[in-house]
């Protein structure tokens, strides 16, 4: 895609400055020209979270963002993608997103949708990036990147700029608190049944273990809060 307000002669000089082991494409010269002015980089926090969340490289997530919106949050497409990652209203309310146009909602829903096809395709860069782009269905079908101009352009354009191996190079996705502590999320999820004294005592207990942890080692906090009973809290 064309980016707003770059000068493509500047790109030239920008990318000729960087060295690449890669032939550099118009997306290269793009992207080494926003690197150089640094375009995104009130964004850089929310990516740093979204790869640790969800184990997909930084550089693949800025990338992309840059490639989808030029980082504009509220970019949308003929299609009705929307936001810096692009997201299709279907797959941004499957991601858990709310509001599309929220920058940091928007790059978590994306990194977790490629967190998602790195598994589903055991770090396969290119699979990942033409399921990202047509959807999973589409790969499948064509039992690799399917002959769309627009998704063909998109996988070599964001190989352009990233290490075909980069998902080897990363860390194991960092596990949400809920999953370690299963009582206390089940508690959780049952705030919709919840009358008003029933918020009253699971805030006072809440408040109270938060307290407490800061004086207790990591395993004892997990098991208490593994076997946490809000009416038992707080009426002991």
């Amino acid at each position: 895609m064309k980016i707003p307000g770059i000068d493509m002669a500047a790109q030239g000089t920008a990318a000729a400055a960087k060295p690449a082991a890669k032939p550099a494409t118009g997306f290269a010269k793009q992207m080494a020209y926003a690197m150089e002015k640094n375009m995104g980089a009130d964004l850089e926090p929310i990516f740093e979270k979204a790869a640790k969340q969800y184990g997909v490289p930084k550089d693949l997530l800025q990338a992309i963002g840059f490639h989808e919106s030029g980082y504009q949050a509220g970019a949308v497409s003929s299609a009705g993608a929307m936001g810096i990652m692009q997201l299709m209203p279907a797959t941004a309310q499957t991601m858990g997103v709310a509001d599309p146009y929220d920058a940091e909602q928007n790059i978590m829903g994306g990194a977790k949708l490629l967190g998602q096809y790195a598994k589903q395709y055991d770090g396969d860069l290119k699979l990942m990036l033409a399921a990202y782009g047509a959807g999973s269905g589409a790969v499948a079908k064509y039992n690799g990147v399917p002959p769309y101009q627009e998704t063909k352009q998109f996988v070599e354009d964001i190989m352009s700029v990233v290490d075909e191996k980069i998902m080897s190079q990363t860390e194991e996705p960092q596990e949400p608190v809920y999953q370690e502590y299963p009582s206390l999320w089940n508690e959780m999820r049952n705030f919709s049944a919840y009358t008003p004294t029933d918020y009253e005592i699971f805030l006072s207990c809440m408040l109270s273990m938060q307290s407490t942890d800061l004086l207790t080692p990591l395993d004892e906090q997990k098991e208490r809060h593994q076997n946490f009973n809000p009416y038992l809290f707080y009426l002991g």
